[in-house]
Order: structure tokens, then C-alpha cells, then sequence
């Protein structure tokens, strides 16, 4: 399983040496296990974040379990690489923390995929504002999601009084009572 995972898993010891290096962590960070196990995982670490791995291990030693977080880490070549990290405390058999194992995953995949969406949707809004029309966007329960410069205007209500609210506050009565069963329908 440790080979076989396509996230980088490293071991590293209490003072700071990397132990363990699997595939993954080879993919992500350009160094193969020959080249990097017996190295100081700072090398991994950006010199902006040198605070990080201490503060992790001091966390570890007090017993905490430390949420997965998001980080930067140097690939080889001294490239920058956005992680999401997951450290856990390595133990004796006593039960003493002596190192810490790391899973990382790049983050820099679901970023351009974020960085597409927030653009769509940038241009998504700015047509549906733009529109002469008035749009409005609801939910299947009929609340608003979006609500348009031109249904502003057309019914005198802001974006801000409309959006979470069932659409049938802009009908008159009896269409009101009838909406909601509409959209059960």
C-alpha cells in the first residue's frame, strides 16, 4: 500500500531526518528514495515556513492530532509545490513520539480546477446582469439563488432581500398559496 498510493507518504525522525519516501512522494517532489532518505526534510521545506515542521513535532510530542492543513513544500529544483498535509506521530513501542509520517497531496490540480469554476462562474454572472430581462434563478423548493440587476428593477426588491427566500414572495395572491405546489409538482 505504501508504494501503491499516488499521494506522497514520507517518515521522518525527531531530528528531522527523512526515513521513508514512497512513490508518490516521488512523483510530487522529483526525488527518488536513494536520493532523498538521510536528508534533512528541509530541503522540502520553503524558508518561509522553516517554523512549520518544529511546531508540528512540538504538537505531536504534546499528544494532539493535528488536522489535515494546507501548506508549500519545495519540490527538487527548488520549484514550489501547493499541498494539502496530513502528519501523524510516529511512536515506539513505548509510546514516545520519535518522528512523524506525512501524507501529501497536490493541491495544484484542484486549484486550476477552482480557478476555472471562478471564472465560468464570473462570466456566468455577468451575462445573467447584464440581461435586459429579468432572470431569476431558483432552487427546487423555489428558493432564490440568483436574482438579477433587471428582476431588481422589476420588482423592487435587492438580491440581498430576495436570495434564501421562496420565489412566491414576488407573486400575488392566490398564485402565492398555489407555488409551492407547483413545484412539488
Amino acid at each position: 500500500m505504501f508504494e501503491s498510493c499516488d499521494d506522497a507518504i514520507l517518515a521522518r525522525d525527531a531530528d528531522g531526518v527523512i526515513l521513508m519516501w514512497n512513490r508518490g512522494a516521488e512523483w510530487l517532489f522529483g526525488y527518488t528514495a536513494a536520493e532523498i532518505v538521510g536528508q534533512p526534510l528541509s530541503l522540502l521545506i520553503p524558508a518561509d515556513r522553516a517554523h512549520e515542521a518544529d511546531h508540528i513535532m512540538r504538537r505531536l510530542a504534546a499528544g494532539e492530532a493535528l488536522p489535515t492543513f494546507d501548506t508549500v513544500r519545495l519540490a527538487k529544483g527548488g520549484r514550489r509545490v501547493d499541498v494539502s498535509m496530513r502528519v501523524s506521530a510516529l511512536r515506539d513501542d513505548a509510546g514516545m513520539v520519535i518522528g512523524a509520517v506525512a501524507v501529501a497531496r497536490d493541491l495544484s490540480e484542484s486549484q486550476r480546477a477552482d480557478r476555472a469554476l471562478a471564472g465560468s462562474e464570473a462570466r456566468w454572472k455577468a451575462i445573467i446582469d447584464s440581461a435586459v430581462d429579468a432572470i431569476i434563478v431558483i432552487d427546487g423548493r423555489g428558493r432564490v439563488e440568483s436574482f438579477n440587476t433587471a428582476a431588481q428593477s422589476m420588482f423592487g426588491y435587492s438580491a440581498a432581500e430576495t436570495i434564501g427566500r421562496n420565489v412566491s414572495m414576488l407573486m400575488p395572491p392566490p398564485l402565492t398559496d398555489e407555488h409551492d405546489g407547483y413545484i412539488r409538482r
